[in-house]
């Protein structure tokens, strides 16, 4: 006898139970409030396309892979041509690179941030007080936190080395939301 299964709610874990059921063998029905699917990882329509969350994910972690493994998501890196025209503001200015001390600190690859400290207690104490608030601050990003300094220094500093490692950031942007 086959399962019914009904998932309320076509966001990211919504579509991820949605599938890991159909792959399981059941019949599912998936209901969403919006017109289209996607939940918090949606984009807002044109003309002025906003996001409404997260559309970023790390390419070396699990839930890219089981994205990946069904061919579920179209996403890229950003280009040469994205990274030379991104911009950082720092201390109220557009910078086109990130200040000197703050690509020193990404260069710290082997350096592990304790997890019962908070970050930047800890970051101050190794790169400085300007540094430690510029890393946190670029962290909101990534953490959707409004106060990533407070999170654990482990969380905040390894998210800090993925989306600065050398050559291509370890995150796939999703194309549409």
């Amino acid at each position: 006898m086959q399962k019914k299964i009904t998932v309320v709610g076509g966001g990211v874990a919504g579509l991820v139970a949605a599938v890991a059921a159909a792959e399981a063998g059941a019949r599912v029905t998936l209901f969403e409030a919006h017109r289209r699917l996607g939940g918090r990882a949606r984009s807002t329509s044109a003309p002025y396309i906003a996001s409404e969350g997260p559309h970023v994910f790390y390419a070396d972690g699990p839930h890219w892979r089981w994205l990946a493994r069904r061919r579920l998501v179209p996403a890229s890196r950003l280009g040469p041509a994205e990274l030379l025209r991104a911009r950082m503001r720092v201390e109220g200015r557009l910078r086109g690179l990130p200040p000197a001390p703050m690509l020193r600190a990404a260069t710290r690859r082997r350096l592990r941030a304790p997890i019962g400290r908070d970050f930047t207690s800890w970051a101050t104490e190794r790169f400085g007080a300007d540094t430690a608030r510029w890393i946190a601050n670029m962290m909101g990003v990534v953490t959707f936190d409004a106060a990533p300094g407070r999170l654990s220094a482990a969380f905040v500093w390894e998210r800090f080395l993925r989306v600065s490692r050398p050559g291509w950031p370890a995150v796939r942007y999703v194309h549409g939301g």
